[in-house]
């Protein structure tokens, strides 16, 4: 499954079946990126420079209805969890807990589950 990462792509190498497509760095870019490269998973982080993750993932999930976004987030608190979810992705991920939860929320996600884990 194609995944478009603003996490590090190092978290997911183990893995097979998963293929880091992209990586940006501005919330801007991952929209771009996401438009261009149509991946299956976006993984976006809520503090990026020119736009917030929830403003990014609003416009990827309006470009790009298929791409399941998963929102990355350092302790935030839980309205911003909140609406990181209300405008589209499937899951928000603490960064903290970030080598166990990736891999299993990419998976879910790909099979449309909506859940939270923190």
């Amino acid at each position: 499954m194609p995944v478009d990462a603003a996490a590090p792509s190092g978290h997911l190498a183990p893995y097979s079946g998963i293929s880091v497509i992209g990586e940006a760095g501005t919330g801007d870019d991952d929209v771009t990126e996401a438009r261009r490269l149509r991946p299956a998973v976006a993984i976006i982080d809520f503090q990026l420079p020119t736009m917030s993750g929830i403003e990014a993932t609003k416009l990827i999930k309006l470009e790009s209805p298929s791409t399941a976004v998963i929102g990355l987030t350092a302790g935030v608190p839980d309205d911003t969890e909140k609406a990181m979810l209300n405008v589209g992705a499937v899951a928000v991920l603490d960064k903290a807990g970030l080598l166990q939860t990736l891999h299993p929320t990419i998976v879910e996600a790909v099979k449309g589950q909506n859940f939270c884990l923190g």
